[in-house]
């Protein structure tokens, strides 16, 4: 039994990041896009990184810095 759910727990999670990938969308020339795009370019090669700390206790110093 645990197997089975292990097995559906992993299947769903595969799912779900197949379910999440981007599509590849190329627009002809002639159309024109009204609205501007809140989205990053494609193109663009800056990744941000982000981390969460704590910011009470012992370890605080390191969630503030």
């Amino acid at each position: 039994m645990k197997k089975l759910i292990s097995f559906l727990l992993c299947l769903s999670l595969v799912a779900s990041l197949v379910a999440c990938g981007g599509q590849n969308v190329q627009s002809s020339s002639n159309e024109t896009n009204s609205a501007p795009s809140s989205a990053p370019s494609s193109t663009s090669a800056t990744y941000k990184i982000g981390g969460i700390g704590p910011i009470t206790g012992g370890a605080a110093i390191y969630g503030l810095a």
